[in-house]
């Protein structure tokens, strides 16, 4: 088709031809206005291929800061338990920005191999700016299509960049998590071991009553841990505790006398500030006693050592000097 519209004198030479071959080659995968056949729009294609990579770029994005959120708010309880580890799950698993980062390496290099080819086009082009006439109008439109190809890629770059980004933060997050987690199992162990303490002191007594019967010590280690390695054990004794406290009326208590963790705070501060001072003025007054008889007995000792002066220069006879 581009033969059959070439004008009188565009075609001197071979080289005339070749230019005109390498421009129909080059243009076949940029030319969106020519669709009478099956040729795939590259273009378009890697437009819509890195398209659909930042918009699951964003989506992970949103859903990595959904759940830091959650787990955030899941944490600020005292006992979070097995429901930050389920939710915290997600963070571990990076499979989803993966496939997107292999995606997107995919498309750069691809990119990067169309831009070589062009970019080899452009400099022989350019060579023959000096010989052939129409070279100029080729040579701007493969300026053209070599910054097409520049900014699809510099678009790639950027969503690659978000994308190892996100997975720095992903295993920032994870490291956190794993640190509470971590942190958590050694604040119930503690725990564990603290009430296996108690129990083993207060049942030590009677354990020798008990001796007849099965040893005490096994249910001591039973209960202990039972409630060392059972969530459900702590919840159920949890869900009992707060309804004793919310049925008998205890739990209306601080709300009766007007007493919540502020007033509680700010009166054991209160109580501790004034034996602080208290402790501090006693430290004090007992230093100033102490100071007032040391320098009341170097008052003694001067006034003893004047007198007795005094009484050597009485003793000495008249002419004896």
């Amino acid at each position: 088709m581009r033969l059959q519209t070439c004008q009188n004198g565009e075609i001197n030479s071979g080289y005339d031809l070749a230019l005109i071959i390498i421009d129909q080659c080059t243009k076949v995968f940029f030319n969106r206005s020519i669709s009478v056949d099956q040729r795939p729009k590259v273009v378009d294609m890697f437009a819509s291929a890195i398209g659909n990579i930042m918009n699951g770029q964003n989506l992970a994005y949103e859903h990595f800061w959904k759940v830091t959120k959650q787990v955030s708010q899941i944490y600020r309880f005292n006992d979070p338990g097995d429901e930050a580890i389920e939710k915290a799950q997600s963070l571990l698993d990076i499979s989803p920005e993966g496939e997107l980062l292999q995606a997107v390496k995919y498309v750069i290099g691809d990119l990067h191999a169309m831009l070589k080819v062009q970019e080899q086009q452009h400099r022989l082009e350019t060579s023959a700016q000096n010989t052939i006439d129409f070279a100029d109008s080729v040579a701007c439109d493969l300026d053209d299509r070599i910054t097409k190809l520049n900014d699809l890629r510099d678009s790639a770059e950027t969503a690659e960049k978000a994308l190892n980004e996100l997975l720095g933060l992903k295993q920032q997050q994870s490291s956190v998590v794993q640190s509470r987690v971590s942190a958590l199992e050694t604040f119930r162990q503690g725990r564990s071991i603290m009430l296996f303490t108690i129990i083993t002191i207060i049942f030590l007594p009677l354990s020798f009553g008990a001796s007849a019967f099965v040893p005490i010590s096994v249910g001591t280690i039973a209960i202990s841990f039972t409630l060392a390695f059972s969530s459900f054990t702590r919840s159920v004794i949890s869900l009992v505790w707060t309804k004793f406290l919310t049925s008998t009326g205890m739990y209306g208590l601080s709300d009766r006398f007007n007493i919540d963790s502020y007033h509680l705070t700010r009166m054991r501060n209160d109580i501790t500030s004034k034996w602080r001072n208290k402790a501090t003025t006693e430290i004090k007054l007992r230093k100033a006693d102490s100071e007032r008889r040391q320098y009341a007995k170097k008052l003694a000792k001067m006034k003893e050592k004047n007198e007795k002066n005094i009484l050597d220069k009485r003793s000495v006879p008249p002419g004896a000097v």
